[in-house]
């Protein structure tokens, strides 16, 4: 299958002259993405594709043989590595017989592996989770994204905004009409506010020597508005602007230039020029956005740089649903010439076909407040879109369903588990529309087409959380035949989830609403047995490296760290269909699961930095820690009595640890293996992963309230 990336499409068809039958728009508005006609594009330069790669399915003859658990727990062979001289609680005895499994949430891992290389010098059998794999997903997916960012595209958008200021110098000094001149003027000021940005100060470069003193002067102002972090004036658009919004978070707090590139890109996505206010076309935005857009189209290399850097992102992320150069290029071509007069694009009857035509665009994410253009527009993920929906926007009176939780999305995406929650839900059901308009949704995801996931990494995610759910029924291992291990899988989806937002943070458009010694025991290993979601790990990593190795975007090092990854993931593939076959695992297999917390640690270190040699070697402390948190929208004025102002919070917590009981050769044994916790919240401020951190320390946060049927502090049953 071969696909175009859109945005990479649209400038391709400006460059190449394409008529108006190539620049067909269709809509699906299931998927909620367009597709623009491909033909004529395989001769043009800019041409620009997503390769896939293949799918791997193994057929399994499931002949899995259970074994059951005796009252007093003496047929589980090696018992005494995990009890021996202390008296098992009541509590687990309990859970290990009716469910076989527990997860103590008495203490938290700094990283899954680590249960594994405490397992080994314990003496303790290795139960392999999924969990402590798609973890490792989200380490690669969060530093591969990070070392692109500051290696690859922070240069870039420096000699980006250089030159785009240099124009709009030109621009401003140009300009002799009145609304070309105050768009310009705009244009300007941002282009300066990023120059300062990039400078971390507020003295000239050689880059801004040009800039007249009312101009440096509103930039400056503009960039102690960031500094500053309050709601205030832009001097930029004129408008209220939440400078909250420009608190570094996610990873961008690692470095001095992942902080500068996080600001420099909320500078672009959050400069909204809204091509209406107040029902009247703007024309004065629509001559900015056609200013910068000419800037682009007629500077190769400025064309090349926003093309590497949008088309990966959309890559790796998603596309936009919000006006950006990419769209205006169209218009631009249409009705101006490149060399012509910038004063002639005050043409109204020609702005208003142009405000009339980008007013229709389908908007999924706010749309009630209109379209506009930025420089990068945020992303538009599928799971904002869907969230979207989930939300009463308010507009008479008090919102009755201010916030969404994670527990719809993951309904919507097929966990019955969460299903079910969601209708349980007390605060839900104050919302008298939201059955119907949950359940149009609910069809809507059921009916994408079968390739909607494999477009970009994002919507990977969301085929991993959605295989969290696999069974093999009544032939599954015992421990994967109750309901508290589909909760327990629930909870892993929406860790997963959380570190995802995590990950995304800065381009995703948010929701509006207004060895050591030990016994002598025997150590039998088990994989948890879900292959379809290590068959899907096993498409997204090969999926990822092609397209990555496409664009010269990973080094030596990461490429071998994927070899690794997708190595060791084969091996757990091959593990899972020898168990559920009821075949013996061959002492080689077992004896590399006894060390598996090793060989995930080197993975691990390879993604983060390949010149440790170990984890504790890792400079920055703060790559040892998993909790990651973001906000993933603002509380409106509601019903349901939640704070008005307030962020609503979503956070990967530290690994719990899962003990699990399993049939293999005739016996029972017993493994440990980490497990993601998944924390959902109201914070008065936006949280960065180092104030979560502080928090989860200090016990503040609980996890949600359907863990309790499995998860416990064990040693509150122990009297400790």
């Amino acid at each position: 299958m071969k696909k175009l990336l859109v945005s990479f499409l649209f400038i391709v068809l400006i460059f190449s002259g394409c008529s108006k039958n190539n620049k067909q728009m269709q809509k699906n508005s299931a998927a909620g993405e367009s597709q623009i006609a491909e033909e004529n594009m395989e001769d043009s330069p800019l041409k620009n594709t997503i390769k896939d790669v293949d799918e791997i399915h193994r057929d399994v003859k499931v002949n899995y043989t259970n074994i059951d658990v005796k009252e007093d727990l003496s047929n589980i062979t090696n018992l005494q590595a995990y009890y021996d001289e202390i008296a098992i609680p009541d509590k687990v005895k309990e859970h290990i017989i009716k469910d076989g499994f527990y997860v103590d949430n008495s203490y938290g891992s700094e990283e899954p592996f680590q249960t594994y290389e405490y397992n080994e010098y314990l003496s303790m059998s290795n139960f392999v989770t999924t969990d402590s794999m798609v973890h490792l997903y989200h380490v690669f997916y969060d530093n591969t994204l990070r070392k692109i960012e500051e290696d690859k595209f922070l240069p870039m958008l420096k000699n980006f905004n250089s030159k785009m200021l240099e124009y709009a110098i030109k621009d401003y000094t140009e300009a002799k009409d009145d609304t070309v001149k105050e768009a310009a003027k705009k244009n300007l000021i941002l282009f300066e506010t990023g120059e300062l940005i990039i400078g971390d100060n507020l003295i000239k470069s050689d880059n801004n020597l040009r800039v007249d003193e009312e101009i440096f002067n509103l930039a400056s102002d503009e960039y102690k508005n960031i500094r500053s972090e309050k709601s205030l004036v832009s001097n930029i658009s004129g408008e209220d602007f939440d400078y909250s919004q420009f608190k570094v978070r996610g990873h961008y707090t690692k470095s001095e230039n992942l902080k500068k590139y996080f600001q420099l890109n909320m500078l672009y996505s959050q400069n909204k020029f809204y091509i209406k206010d107040e029902n009247q076309l703007n024309y004065g935005n629509i001559i900015g956005s056609l200013l910068a857009t000419k800037n682009i189209l007629k500077d190769e290399e400025l064309s090349k740089i926003y093309l590497d850097v949008v088309g990966t992102l959309d890559f790796l992320v998603e596309e936009s649903e919000k006006a950006s150069p990419v769209k205006m290029a169209i218009y631009y071509k249409k009705y101006f010439d490149k060399t012509s007069d910038i004063n002639k694009l005050n043409d109204k009857k020609v702005l208003e076909k142009i405000g009339e035509d980008l007013d229709k665009d389908k908007l999924e994410i706010a749309g009630f407040k209109g379209n506009y253009f930025a420089i990068i527009p945020q992303k538009a993920p599928i799971d904002n879109k869907w969230a979207q929906k989930l939300v009463d926007v308010g507009g008479n009176g008090p919102s009755q369903k201010p916030i969404y939780k994670g527990i719809e999305i993951m309904a919507l995406i097929g966990n019955q588990t969460a299903q079910k929650l969601v209708e349980e839900d007390e605060d839900i059901k104050k919302w008298d529309k939201y059955p119907k308009i949950f359940q149009n949704l609910r069809d809507e995801v059921e009916n994408l087409p079968e390739n909607f996931y494999n477009k970009n990494l994002y919507r990977g995610y969301f085929s991993l959380m959605k295989e969290f759910s696999n069974t093999y029924g009544n032939k599954s291992p015992k421990f994967m035949q109750n309901e508290n291990w589909n909760k327990k899988n629930l909870s892993s989806a929406l860790g997963l989830w959380a570190a995802l937002k995590h990950d995304t943070i800065l381009y995703s458009e948010v929701v509006s609403a207004e060895m050591g010694g030990g016994y002598d025991v025997e150590i039998c290993n088990f994989v948890e047995p879900n292959i379809k979601l290590y068959e899907r790990l096993d498409y997204l990593l090969n999926f990822t490296k092609e397209n990555l190795t496409d664009r010269n975007l990973l080094d030596d090092e990461q490429l071998k760290a994927f070899d690794n990854f997708i190595d060791l993931n084969k091996f757990l593939i091959e593990c899972s269909v020898s168990e559920l076959e009821n075949s013996t695992l061959s002492k080689e297999a077992n004896d590399r699961l006894t060390s598996i917390g090793g060989e995930m640690e080197n993975i691990f270190i390879s993604f983060v930095d390949p010149n440790a040699k170990a984890f504790w070697e890792l400079e920055d402390s703060s790559q040892r820690d998993m909790a990651v948190v973001a906000d993933i929208m603002q509380v409106p004025a509601n019903t349901w009595g939640l704070k008005e102002g307030d962020f609503q919070e979503v956070g990967l917590g530290y690994s719990n640890d899962m003990y699990v009981v399993y049939a293999l050769n005739g016996k029972l044994y017993m493994g440990r293996g980490p497990v993601l916790t998944y924390y959902e919240f109201q914070s008065e401020n936006r949280l960065n992963d180092d104030e979560f951190r502080v928090k989860l320390r200090n016990n503040e946060l609980e996890q949600e309230a359907f863990t309790n049927s499995y998860s416990f502090n064990i040693y509150n049953d122990l009297g400790y």
